[in-house]
């Protein structure tokens, strides 16, 4: 029986039996459109199952193949629901940033390089950092009460604030990595997070 014609649920098991080089040869074949992928496939279980392998492998040359299969498979995630972007690049930059820790960075790899998550971190910032601190000081004078109703009348710039406190979990990780310097800009950044919605 032919790959292709699994069902979505079989595949993944199957994929998730084999090596992080076969997986990643898949992947490849897919993106380049040598393979056909069943309807409904399950993108996020193979990448989260992928990034469980590469945080826990016991063999670090497997740790990485396991991050590039984790990286890649994101990417099919987002690219076959829109609507997971934001999700699947908050993981897919989460996992670089661990495996940076773990492998030191390395300019240029698909998965090692802190380049890669610092423009995705300044990539579609939709606040500036005096707006950003700006709003901070604004909720902070607000009582409890207050606060809650401002949070239903500003819940677009609450969402903004979110998604960017979000982003800096991967820039805080980076952070504490040798090797890996950060701007002055990320730094104040890094600096308001805790206080971000």
């Amino acid at each position: 029986m032919n790959e292709e014609d699994d069902e979505p649920g079989v595949l993944l098991e199957r994929l998730l039996q084999k090596s992080p080089t076969s997986v990643l040869q898949w992947l490849g074949d897919v993106d380049e459109g040598k393979r056909r992928v069943p309807l409904g496939f399950n993108w996020l279980g193979l990448a989260e199952a992928a990034a469980d392998f590469a945080r826990k492998s016991d063999v670090k040359s497997s740790n990485l193949e396991w991050a590039r299969a984790a990286v890649a498979a994101y990417e099919q995630l987002m690219r076959a629901d829109e609507g997971t972007r934001n999700f699947g690049e908050d993981s897919s930059m989460m996992l670089r940033a661990a495996m940076i820790g773990i492998f030191g960075p390395a300019k240029g790899d698909s998965v090692l390089d802190p380049d890669t998550i610092l423009r995705w971190f300044t990539k579609d910032l939709d606040v500036t950092l005096p707006d950003a601190k700006e709003s901070v000081d604004r909720w902070r004078s607000l009582g409890c009460h207050a606060r809650s109703e401002a949070y239903g009348r500003e819940l677009t710039l609450v969402r903004r604030l979110r998604r960017v406190k979000n982003r800096l979990r991967a820039i805080d990780a980076l952070s504490r990595v040798s090797g890996v310097t950060l701007t002055d800009y990320l730094r104040q950044w890094l600096a308001l997070r805790e206080e971000l919605p």
